[in-house]
């Protein structure tokens, strides 16, 4: 079973049922990191001897209690988290992290820049 097959409520499943959604989820997205022992890959999360891949992770149906709740999320090299893409930046991708266009507004977590700066004139 792989991710793109996952798109169900996971509220209307049997208890074994999530089970095993929940043993292919594990088999897709976690790899072996054993006898590795280069920095945690851009892109990756890392826990000891296993790794996994934001792209992935990110890529899981929302109705699955993932998917687009990652959007806006960086995986920097050698973190065994997700990083949250900072004020002024957006991060398009969990391997990506560009500043914000001028005349835009990014704020934390910012996916795709859509907040456009207004002009204003203030008369004192």
């Amino acid at each position: 079973m792989s991710i793109e097959d996952l798109n169900v409520n996971v509220t209307t499943l049997r208890d074994e049922e999530k089970e095993q959604l929940i043993r292919s989820l594990e088999s897709e997205l976690i790899e072996d990191r054993t006898n590795q022992t280069a920095p945690c890959p851009l892109g990756f999360i890392c826990d000891g001897s296993r790794m996994a891949n934001c792209t992935k992770i990110r890529a899981v149906p929302v109705g699955f209690l993932f998917g687009d709740v990652h959007a806006g999320a960086y995986c920097p090299e050698g973190k065994d988290t997700m990083s949250i893409c900072p004020v002024g930046h957006y991060c398009p991708t969990p391997e990506e992290m560009i500043e914000c266009p001028a005349g835009y507004f990014c704020p934390h977590k910012t996916a795709i820049p859509a907040v456009r700066c207004q002009v204003s004139v203030f008369w004192g």
